[in-house]
C-alpha cells in the first residue's frame, strides 16, 4: 500500500493566499460583504481614537466579531485565540492579532454606537430583497441570566426595613442628648431631627447635621453620640444608594447593578435580564432588553426602541396572553397596528378550564348596570377609580359588590377574604378584549396562533439550545442591549445564509452587498 508523502517542513515557492482557502460561498464572506457595504460614516465615523499609536481598523473589528458570534465564540480570549488558528478569522482581520483585552474592550464600549444602525440596515436590506415580507410582527421575551454571582442580591424590602431602623437609632440617639441638654434650638435650630422625621423624610445629610452639632457640645456623652450619629448617617447613605440603583426595581444584583433577579425556566431565582425580540419570516427585525420580568411592562419600550431605527412599523403585532393589557392594547391602537395579543383569561376561555366563579362567569346586565354572579346574586356598581401606571398610563375601572354573601352556600369558593365578592370592571378593557377575541377566533387569527411559536420560540431555542448562549457576558444594561443586538444580527446573518443557499439562485456576496450600498439612520 502506497501513501501520499505529507512533508512537513517543505518550502512554498509562494506563500498562498487567505482567501484561496476560503469557499465562495462561506459565511465569513457575507459578513465581510455586510461590514464592507455599511457607509463609512457609520462606521468609521463613531470610533473616538485618542492620540497614541494607530489603533486597529473599526471596520475589522467590527468583521470579528460578527463572524465570532455566528461561530459560537463569545469570549474574548477564545476569538483572540482564532486569530492565531483559523484561517476565516485570519482573513477577515487580515492577519492582525488584536488581544482579547482590545477585543472585549472594543465589544463593550464601541459596539452600542454602531451595532443599532447595523442592526436596521440588514433589516432594511431583507426588507427591500423580499426575504421579509412587511406583515405580522411576533414578540415575546425569555429570561437570560446576567454576568452575576446568585448570592449578590439587594431586595427592595430589605432595604426599606433596614433604612427604617437606622432612623429609628439616629432618632433615639437625638433623644437621648435632648435629655441631657434641653437647648434644642441651639443645636438643631428650628426643629430637631425626630421633629424633621414626622414632616419629611430624614436623610443621611440631616444626621450628619446632627452630628456636627453635637461634636461642638463640651459634653463628653455628646461626643460619644456624634461617633454613633456618623455611622448611622453612613449606614443611611448606603441604603439611599441601594434605593437608587433599584429605581423602582424589587431587586439588584451587586455584582451587576442593571441585572434584576427572576425566576429562570428550571424554577431558580437568579440575577437575569428580560431579552426581547421579534421576528418576521425567521429573521429577528427588533431587539430590546427590560429589567422586568413580566413582558408586558417592556412591550411599549420594544416596540419604541424598534422604531427609533427608523424601521417601518409592523402592521399587525402576535403575542402570547402575557402581552394582553390595556396599556399594550391602547398603544397599539394609537399607532394603528392591528393587535393579535392574547388577555390572560383566553386559554381558560377557549378550553374550558376557567375556575366556575371566575369573572367571566358572572353576567352582565347592561340595563341595571349590575353583575349576577352564577347563584344570581346582584353585585352593584359601587364607585369608579382611576390607577396610574407606572409609565404615566391612566385606567379607569368600575368596582361592583355583592350587598352580602354571608349565607352563600358556595362563599368559600367564590369569595376571597372576609368581606363580600367585588369584581372589578373596565368598559375600555372589555371593549380591547372583545375585538382581540374576534380576530383571534378569524382565519387569520387561527394561523397566526399557529405561526407564533414556530417564528419566536424557535429563534430563543436556536439561541440558547444551538448556539449555547444562556447567559450574558457583559455587565450593565447598555453593555448588555448591545450584546443582545450582537446576537441577533449574527443570527440574522446566519439564517440569510441559510436561505440563500436554499434557493437555486446563483449568488455572490458582494453583489448580495453592494460596497457602502447599505443606508443606516
Amino acid at each position: 500500500m502506497t501513501y501520499r508523502p505529507a512533508p512537513q517542513d517543505q518550502i512554498l515557492l509562494l506563500p498562498p493566499c487567505l482567501e484561496d482557502l476560503i469557499g465562495e460561498k462561506d459565511l465569513c464572506r457575507v459578513v465581510n460583504a455586510f461590514v464592507e457595504a455599511l457607509p463609512r460614516s457609520s462606521v468609521e465615523g463613531r470610533f473616538r481614537h485618542s492620540s497614541g499609536a494607530p489603533a486597529f481598523h473599526p471596520r475589522m473589528m467590527l468583521k470579528i466579531l460578527l463572524y465570532a458570534c455566528t461561530q459560537r465564540l463569545y469570549s474574548s480570549r477564545r476569538i483572540a485565540r482564532a486569530l492565531e488558528r483559523d484561517v476565516h478569522f485570519m482573513w477577515l482581520a487580515a492577519s492582525l492579532r488584536p488581544s482579547h483585552n482590545t477585543i472585549n474592550r472594543f465589544r463593550g464600549d464601541y459596539l452600542a454606537d454602531v451595532l443599532p444602525a447595523a442592526f436596521a440596515a440588514l433589516a432594511e436590506m431583507l426588507l427591500k430583497q423580499k426575504y421579509i415580507r412587511q406583515e405580522e410582527y411576533f414578540t415575546d421575551g425569555t429570561v437570560m441570566e446576567a454576568n452575576a454571582h446568585k448570592h449578590t442580591h439587594v431586595w427592595r424590602k430589605n432595604t426599606e426595613r433596614f433604612k427604617e431602623r437606622v432612623k429609628e437609632r439616629a432618632c433615639e440617639i437625638i433623644k437621648e442628648a435632648e435629655r441631657t441638654d434641653r437647648e434644642e434650638d441651639a443645636l438643631y435650630g428650628s426643629g430637631d431631627l425626630p421633629e424633621k422625621g414626622e414632616q419629611s423624610p430624614i436623610r443621611a445629610s440631616d444626621i450628619e447635621a446632627a452630628a456636627r452639632s453635637l461634636a461642638e457640645s463640651a459634653d463628653e456623652r455628646k461626643r460619644k453620640a456624634t461617633k454613633a450619629l456618623e455611622k448611622e448617617a453612613q449606614n443611611l447613605r448606603k441604603y439611599e444608594e441601594q434605593e437608587e440603583k433599584l429605581a423602582g426595581r424589587n431587586s439588584y444584583s451587586k455584582t451587576d447593578p442593571g441585572a434584576t433577579f427572576m425566576y429562570t425556566k428550571d424554577g431558580r431565582i437568579a440575577p437575569a435580564y428580560n431579552a426581547q425580540a421579534g421576528t418576521q419570516d425567521g429573521f429577528i427585525t427588533g431587539v430590546s432588553v427590560s429589567q422586568n420580568p413580566n413582558d408586558a411592562v417592556g412591550f411599549i419600550a420594544h416596540l419604541e426602541a424598534r422604531a427609533a431605527l427608523d424601521l417601518p412599523p409592523p402592521p399587525a403585532v402576535v403575542a402570547d396572553a402575557i402581552y394582553g393589557t390595556e396599556e399594550n392594547y391602547a398603544h397599539l391602537e394609537s399607532h394603528g397596528i392591528e393587535s393579535f395579543l392574547k388577555y390572560p383569561a383566553w386559554h381558560s376561555e377557549n378550553t374550558g378550564e376557567a375556575k366556575p366563579y371566575a369573572k367571566s362567569a358572572f353576567t352582565y346586565e347592561e340595563a341595571h348596570d349590575r353583575f349576577l354572579c352564577p347563584q344570581n346574586h346582584p353585585l352593584t356598581f359601587v364607585e369608579e377609580r382611576t390607577e396610574k401606571t407606572p409609565s404615566g398610563y391612566e385606567k379607569t375601572y368600575r368596582l361592583y359588590a355583592c350587598s352580602d354573601c354571608g349565607d352563600c352556600p358556595v362563599r368559600d369558593l367564590c369569595v376571597k377574604g372576609a368581606g363580600n365578592r367585588t369584581l372589578r370592571h373596565s368598559p375600555v378593557l372589555n371593549r380591547y378584549q372583545s375585538e382581540t377575541r374576534e380576530r383571534l377566533k378569524s382565519e387569520r387569527g387561527v394561523e397566526l396562533r399557529s405561526r407564533r411559536s414556530p417564528e419566536i420560540e424557535t429563534v430563543f431555542g436556536h439561541i440558547k439550545h444551538n448556539l449555547g448562549i444562556r447567559r450574558f457576558l457583559l455587565r450593565g444594561l447598555r453593555k448588555v442591549t448591545t450584546e443582545w443586538t450582537w446576537i441577533a444580527l449574527g443570527y440574522n446573518l446566519t439564517r440569510l445564509l441559510g436561505r440563500l443557499n436554499a434557493s437555486p439562485a446563483p449568488w455572490n456576496a458582494d453583489q448580495l452587498f453592494p460596497p457602502r450600498a447599505l443606508k443606516v439612520a
